[in-house]
């Protein structure tokens, strides 16, 4: 009798080590797991022996103390059981979504089935969570040795609640046990109290499979595809089994697999596809690529070749887009008078679309600022006519500044761009520029406010874009007015072209590799030290 109890226990501990569910048995005092299978360890990553004498709440939620809504007590209360859905973060913060179904076995364990939801619900968002039948009720779980009827009408009733059909085989193919979810598995009804062979019950056959893992030159076989006809619709379903061997035979798990194989199916064909798809996208794409290199070489040719001619000034300049074409420029303007208009823009975004904006603005701003002695009133027509020739929601941002020919003085306005840099020399100290105005293209209301200031011989002029000042390296760190100010005092002494050139290799030195998000465009004005 002790030999054949300890039998049925090994088989049943077996046949719950083959479901597809973590299973746990709970003693209702207290909360401690008494059992847990291997399914259960790996959702959990503990082994058995670990999550033994552990509480349920300990392992679900990481609390010491029962959870407030736990649902042991409505379960007993209502004779009924009670099902839960659990976000669980396992060991490597992964969030899992856990299906916990509880029922009472009596009044002192019940059990909890864990079942992990999450590839399901990233499969397909319409597979839903399944409630488990767990009809393990009026039976007795004594962990101290009881008859072996009473332990296995105990356990039948545990596998019934299973979801997947479950049989029990001895050597001579004879099934001993079948749950009651082989029925829905196979679609068809099992017939009185004594089960045909295997491989007629569950496969359809009227001899031994030849890929039965009871066969010699199959014995490490542990997973099997099945194909059967359903006896009501007569087509074909897909069946997977696994196989447990225990010393009188094996423990089959049947789960229906049609509806995943025609869902792979059909992903493979999208997949087909989206490659041809991809093959397509890609030659678009080498011709955008191709449109935006000529759209990148025009822009470039936009931009002024030759520097004002003035023993004044020392200047240089600098330019490279984020990407193939840009929406950053730099122009000077040489007045009638004498003056030198020099300004920077910046428009919003990046691509085709900003190049576009860019070379309307150089012309606008070419037709209407030649001659116009304020910086303020040449923002203002700018925007203006921006204003009636762009359809979106860009923008641009402007730095103007016009240096007087008989004077070393300079006005200046701002559509929302980044101050002018000014260095002291004599006093060695910084000095920033700006003033009041909306963006162009953005609100045809004017306002633009001017200012000027006065400067002297070795003081140097920066007007540059924002990115400049944000390009970040790989820690995310901005090269900010810190850096570009302590180049501009260290190499005061140099010319425009040398300073411009440490700018360039500092920050790209900064960024390390890193790309730069945005568009840079500068131009270094230092003031002769014999004017």
């Amino acid at each position: 009798m002790q030999s054949t109890e300890n039998t049925w226990l090994d088989l049943f501990r077996s046949a719950f080590d083959t479901i597809e569910e973590g299973i746990f048995i709970i003693r209702r005092s207290g909360f401690k797991i008494v059992y847990a299978n291997k399914k259960a360890s790996r959702i959990f990553n503990m082994k058995p022996r670990e999550l033994a004498q552990k509480t349920c709440h300990y392992i679900l939620f990481n609390k010491l103390t029962k959870c407030d809504d736990c649902p042991i007590e409505a379960m007993y209360a209502a004779d009924m059981a009670q099902v839960r859905d659990v976000k669980y973060v396992d060991y490597r913060s992964f969030q899992r979504n856990l299906v916990c179904r509880y029922s009472a076995l009596n009044e002192e364990y019940f059990l909890m089935s864990n079942s992990d939801q999450t590839k399901e619900k990233s499969l397909i968002n319409t597979i839903t969570s399944q409630a488990k039948e767990m009809k393990a009720k009026n039976v007795v779980l004594n962990l101290r040795k009881k008859e072996v009827e009473k332990k296995q009408e105990f356990l039948t009733n545990v596998i019934n609640g299973i979801r997947e059909g479950i049989m029990v085989v001895d050597k001579s193919y004879r099934v001993e046990l079948a749950n009651q979810m082989l029925i829905t598995v196979l679609g068809s009804s099992i017939e009185g109290e004594s089960y045909p062979p295997c491989y007629t019950l569950a496969y359809q056959r009227s001899t031994p499979c030849p890929d039965c893992p009871m066969l010699p030159e199959h014995i490490s076989k542990n997973v099997s595809a099945r194909q059967i006809v359903d006896p009501h619709t007569k087509e074909e379903k897909n069946i997977t089994v696994q196989f447990t061997r225990t010393a009188t035979g094996l423990i089959e798990s049947l789960r229906d697999t049609t509806k995943e194989k025609n869902l792979l199916t059909m992903i493979k064909n999208q997949q087909a596809q989206l490659t041809a798809t991809n093959e397509q996208l890609e030659i678009a794409q080498q011709h955008i690529d191709e449109e935006l290199r000529q759209v990148g070489e025009l822009q470039h040719s936009l931009l002024p070749t030759v520097l004002p001619d003035d023993d004044r000034f020392d200047m240089a300049t600098f330019y490279t887009p984020a990407t193939q074409a840009g929406g950053d420029y730099y122009d000077f303007l040489e007045m009638s008078n004498g003056d030198i208009g020099i300004l920077v823009a910046d428009v919003s975004g990046h691509g085709l679309p900003a190049a576009v904006i860019m070379a309307m603005t150089r012309v606008i701003q070419r037709s209407l600022a030649m001659d116009e002695p304020s910086p303020a009133e040449a923002l203002d027509k700018v925007n203006s006519m921006l204003c009636e020739n762009i359809y979106t929601n860009d923008f641009v941002t402007m730095f103007y500044i016009i240096l007087e020919k008989e004077s070393l003085s300079a006005r200046y306005s701002s559509a929302g761009h980044n101050p002018l840099i000014h260095y002291r020399l004599a006093s060695n100290s910084f000095e920033k520029y700006t003033s009041k105005g909306f963006f162009l293209g953005a609100f045809d209301i004017g306002g633009y406010e001017e200012g000027s200031f006065h400067f002297e011989p070795g003081d140097i002029l920066l007007l540059y874009t924002d990115g400049l000042v944000e390009a970040m390296n790989r820690d995310r760190e901005q090269f900010g007015y810190d850096r570009v100010e302590a180049i501009l005092r260290e190499d005061a002494s140099k010319g425009a072209q040398e300073i411009m050139d440490k700018m360039v290799s500092e920050v790209k030195r900064f960024a390390d590799g890193v790309p730069f998000d945005d568009d840079m465009t500068m131009v270094v004005v230092k003031v002769n030290v014999n004017v």
